[in-house]
């Protein structure tokens, strides 16, 4: 098992990332199995081309105290879990009000968000809405976004199925919460398309640059206790749909519900075009955040 980017040495000493695989979380916060072989992924050598926020060096000791102190507060209060859906009908209508926010001269570089990009952004904007903000601890009130990328498809040429699991990098956005709804939804889902269209190859590799120089890289959004994380398990990681770990048929993948803090994780629904969203936070804030007018608007509870 190995942790989030974790730092890997080959027999003829390449440094080789091993950048994603969710497959299973359990207690200990382990992130990834690693399948098959890596041997294609490895440093250039280099310095990273573009900064990195979105990853973080942190000592062995941090990880190990932070993650007992995530366990014990996870037992002392739990999450709370929301499971909701949004049919094929919904999902349209609402990334056409989301495009109905859009200003001509707006600052939007001309960009086209997608459906999940809408719809994240208006899921962001809500939960900012929600929250009951500790200046005492976060007084520039910084509450990041964070989407987890497929990019086995965004490599030149693209990384094989059969070479490892899920190539996951992410998208890592600090921003205020005056900031983001003192903007309109459509800039918040432009931006978000910003974000995606720069993890391009040289992005990819810089990251590995950027993950080669340090001991032990953590994805800085899996440790930051204000980021919003959002995950897709669908059609956008083709990957779960092709894996077997070895034993010859699909495997299973499980959400570990008490290990859903911040997180909120895109599943396909059962009706065609359909979306479930399966959602873990603190009680209060899922209390206030199923009553949201945007939530009631576009989901419905399951």
């Amino acid at each position: 098992m190995k942790r989030d980017l974790r730092l890997n040495k080959s027999a003829t000493d390449r440094t080789i990332a091993s950048y994603g695989i969710n497959y299973k979380l359990n207690l200990d916060f382990v992130q990834m199995v690693i399948c098959k072989r890596l041997e294609k992924v490895h440093s250039s050598g280099k310095d990273p081309l573009f900064e990195h926020p979105e990853i973080s060096e942190m000592s062995v000791k941090e990880v190990e105290q932070l993650g007992m102190e995530r366990g014990e507060q996870m037992i002392s209060s739990p999450p709370t879990i929301i499971r909701a859906v949004i049919s094929a009908e919904s999902l349209k209508k609402l990334k056409a009000d989301v495009y109905s926010t859009r200003v001509p001269s707006g600052n939007d570089g001309g960009v086209e968000p997608s459906s999940n990009d809408c719809m994240t952004s208006v899921l962001y904007r809500a939960l900012l809405e929600c929250l009951e903000v500790d200046t005492d601890t976060n007084p520039r009130e910084i509450f990041p976004y964070q989407l987890a990328i497929n990019v086995r498809f965004r490599r030149n040429p693209p990384t094989p199925k059969t070479f490892f699991g899920n190539c996951v990098l992410t998208i890592w956005m600090p921003q205020s919460r005056k900031d983001v709804l003192a903007e309109t939804v459509f800039e918040t889902a432009s931006n978000v398309r910003k974000n995606v269209m720069k993890t391009n190859e040289a992005f990819i590799q810089s990251s590995i640059d950027k993950i080669s120089q340090c001991e032990n890289a953590q994805f800085t959004s899996f440790w930051d206790s204000d980021t919003f994380c959002f995950t897709n398990w669908n059609t956008y990681f083709d990957w779960y749909g092709h894996a077997d770990l070895g034993k010859g048929e699909p495997a299973k993948f499980t959400l570990l519900l008490k290990m859903m803090v911040r997180f909120f994780v895109i599943l396909p629904g059962k009706e065609p075009g359909s979306i479930e969203l399966v959602i873990g936070h603190t009680q209060q804030l899922c209390d206030k955040f199923q009553r949201h007018p945007d939530f009631v608007k576009y989901f419905e509870l399951r």
